[in-house]
């Protein structure tokens, strides 16, 4: 087991920002808030065309920043705005829309 947790590795075309203890980012002299969860963490942001940054943690990626409004989007809103390539939600059985349950049900 390492003593330290090595440091996560990002490409060369991405710019790193270490996140405010109030969760915000700073790009071109904005604040744009992330969240509090990750405060005082390195993120990655890679430029994906002229306005969206994709916002990355190492390898995932955490969500979308916006450079005209200056603001953080997730990768998706809700289930349902979730595109699938190919086939259909049956074919995705986590995606597929769950039936009202009853809150007293055991499931």
């Amino acid at each position: 087991m390492p003593r330290r947790v090595p440091e996560l590795e990002y490409g060369n075309d991405v710019v790193l920002g270490r996140v405010s203890h109030s969760g915000e980012v700073k790009w071109k002299n904005q604040d744009i808030f992330i969240s509090k969860i990750v405060a005082h963490e390195v993120l990655g942001l890679r430029l994906f065309n002229e306005r969206y940054l994709q916002l990355c943690f190492g390898p995932v990626v955490v969500g979308w920043v916006d450079g005209y409004r200056h603001q953080f989007h997730r990768p998706w809103k809700s289930l349902h705005d979730f595109h699938i390539p190919t086939g259909s939600a049956t074919s995705y059985p986590l995606l597929r829309r769950s039936r009202k349950v009853s809150p007293m049900s055991p499931v």
